[in-house]
């Protein structure tokens, strides 16, 4: 079989399908070539063309068998279970053993044990004769959950995610389909996996919005993990610490409610606000940050930081004419990769080589604005010098060098690991002794009614990383909106202050879970002919009754790869309406692409 991997820079005169090609190779490390021209929408002439410049290389590989991650970690059943525990195993256990269908949310919080929960029941399904299913939301962000269940299961577990090539693909599905995995472990795609005599599926961290796939088809994982237990007869649990407001609400009169409110004996968190407006300082990482990392590492321990942002800076800004450096393809400004020298699109993936002069006035005068995980890095190796530095983001973690990176943060003595959300998911290391949260309110700001649920989400998740053992742990939140209340509920480590809280503000609103919405989206390569898409639809869409029209108005990213966006918003109570059904099946414009997302998470 041929595939295809990168070897050489992207190049500045390239062609839309030149770096499309480039991007999809680039993202999967090495890819069947088949594949590869598919996802990318390109040809082999292109690949030929960008394999004599020297940019792509064929490589002849033996068919594939087993994917490994390249992290292994030992897990055994612990001596004793806590009573929370074992009270949401037995219920479980129940529902599995008449062969009934419920789904349960299993409200945990970090560190209380939900990984040991899905342990013994996934043993309750297979001494049934059954099979189960383990949703989550990226690999890379849950290896150590993925680790220590092939820990415990060996042989009998498979893991399907949208890295394999088709060729692993190919070879997990058949041995899933004759029986030889009765588990399997997963991304969102895994939920479909062929498995015989379904008994369970589990979806962890059900809250992510990775669970959702937003090209056709349009689906989210955990409803349809509900839907397909609910046809198997089977049991479903989602487990969060934070869950989504449509999952609690549901917990509130649907589902079977397990709280797991107990951590380990002997662990403990204090969380403390950094007011960056008091301190006035304008580094990166502020006194009090600096001075507890210095005391952490001193005591041979570990810290982790977040900072939600990759590259370097966030923009490229000449301070003599105020030219910024944007995609050519998109509405965004290209983002400073300090490590490669280049300026890329996070959106499209389109990238450059950075500038030393102003296109615009020739000035040589730059200031890279905004800060972004490269530059934490940085600046951190410049304070800690002899100190082991890790970094983790998209940048540089596909599956294989997430393992790498943990294995290396794992066997350091004491260690900083560093990254964006993918340092506060999953990840369970005794030793982190302090988490620093550099800026908490990147996403307070983002245009989505999920703004504050997102923050709270991933600053108490992130928080969790510290005081999982006998050390106790530390969290600082750096921040400029201290008063604002996703964070001072997560100032209190409660996600009950913070629902009580959010779901007031989705009742005033009519907002998801109150109501349920649908995302309209409208692209041409002509401005005017997706704007008038849109108010064609806005238009006799106002006729139905049942439902509430919101726009048309430009998307908050209004050009991507090219395309003008523009949007409408569908408010409606819980089934869609029949009209509104064939009114979305049937309406067309010339040119237009038009696309409709039921249930969105996100309105960018």
């Amino acid at each position: 079989m041929t595939y295809l991997k990168v070897i050489g820079r992207v190049e500045k005169d390239m062609t839309d399908k030149q770096s499309d090609l480039l991007r999809v190779v680039k993202e999967n490390g090495i890819i069947l070539k088949k594949e590869a021209l598919e996802k990318a929408g390109s040809s082999i002439s292109i690949a030929s063309g960008l394999i004599k410049k020297g940019l792509l290389e064929q490589v002849k590989k033996p068919y594939f068998q087993v994917p490994d991650l390249d992290y292994k970690e030992a897990y055994a059943k612990p001596d004793k279970l806590t009573g929370e525990q074992e009270r949401a195993i037995m219920s479980i256990g129940k529902s599995i053993s008449a062969g009934e269908n419920k789904t349960y949310l299993l409200n945990g919080i970090t560190g209380s044990g939900k990984t040991e929960v899905y342990s013994q029941a996934i043993e309750k399904v297979l001494k049934k004769g059954k099979s189960a299913i383990l949703l989550v939301p990226e690999i890379a962000m849950s290896i150590q959950v993925v680790a220590r269940l092939r820990s415990r299961f060996s042989d009998k577990v498979a893991i399907l995610h949208s890295g394999l090539t088709a060729a692993q693909r190919l070879s997990q599905y058949k041995q899933i389909k004759d029986g030889k995995f009765p588990i399997v472990i997963g991304a969102r795609s895994a939920v479909f996996a062929p498995l015989k005599d379904l008994g369970m599926i589990i979806v962890d961290e059900e809250h992510e919005g990775a669970y959702k796939q937003n090209r056709a088809p349009r689906y989210h994982a955990r409803d349809v993990a509900v839907k397909r237990a609910q046809i198997a007869n089977a049991v479903c649990v989602l487990g969060s610490a934070t869950p989504s407001l449509e999952s609690r609400f549901a917990a509130e009169k649907d589902y079977g409610h397990l709280i797991l409110k107990t951590k380990p004996v002997g662990s403990s968190v204090n969380i403390e606000l950094a007011d960056m407006r008091e301190l006035d300082e304008k580094s990166l990482l502020s006194s009090v940050l600096v001075r507890a990392m210095k005391e952490t590492l001193a005591k041979n321990q570990k810290v982790l930081l977040l900072l939600n942002r990759r590259g370097f800076s966030s923009f490229l800004l000449c301070t003599a004419c105020g030219f910024v450096a944007k995609c050519k393809r998109c509405s965004v400004s290209l983002t400073y990769h300090k490590t490669e020298q280049t300026l890329k699109c996070h959106h499209c993936d389109y990238t450059v080589d950075t500038i030393g002069r102003c296109p615009e006035c020739a000035s040589t005068l730059f200031r890279y604005a905004g800060s972004g995980t490269q530059k934490l890095e940085e600046k951190v190796t410049e304070i800690f010098a002899r100190e082991l530095v890790v970094r983790l983001d998209r940048d540089n973690t596909g599956n294989k060098s997430a393992a790498q990176a943990l294995n290396k943060f794992r066997a350091g003595k004491r260690a900083i690991l560093l990254g964006t959300q993918i340092v506060g998911k999953g990840l369970d290391f005794k030793e982190i002794a302090l988490v620093g949260i550099v800026n908490s309110d990147t996403s307070l700001n983002f245009p989505d009614f999920r703004a504050g649920e997102r923050t709270f989400q991933l600053l108490h998740q992130v928080a969790g990383r510290s005081g999982r053992g006998s050390i106790p742990g530390r969290v600082i939140i750096q921040t400029y909106n201290s008063d604002h209340y996703a964070i001072q509920a997560a100032l209190k480590d409660s996600y009950e202050d913070f629902y009580k809280q959010e779901i007031e503000y989705r009742k005033e609103l009519g907002y998801p879970p109150l109501s349920r919405l649908i995302n309209v989206g409208f692209s041409s390569l002509n401005l005017e002919a997706s704007k008038q898409a849109a108010h064609g639809l806005a238009e006799i869409l106002r006729d139905i009754k049942e439902i509430e029209v919101l726009g048309p108005v430009a998307a908050p990213i209004s050009v991507l790869k090219h395309r003008h966006r523009w949007h409408i918003l569908i408010k409606f109570s819980r089934e869609i309406p029949e009209d509104l059904r064939k009114t979305l099946a049937e309406y067309d414009y010339k040119n237009v692409t038009v696309s409709v997302d039921v249930d969105p998470q996100s309105l960018l």
